[in-house]
């Protein structure tokens, strides 16, 4: 029964680590556009 459990939070852990970090690269992508947009723009 543990095993099962530890094997299930395994995965439930790899798909939360996956989604951080396609969050991550976009806000980095975000923040990168949009700050090469502001300087383009002059402000």
């Amino acid at each position: 029964m543990i095993g099962k459990v530890e094997g299930s939070f395994e995965s439930y852990r790899r798909v939360l680590a996956k989604r951080d970090v396609r969050l991550l690269f976009g806000g980095l992508t975000i923040s990168a556009t949009g700050t090469y947009a502001s300087r383009r723009s002059g402000c």
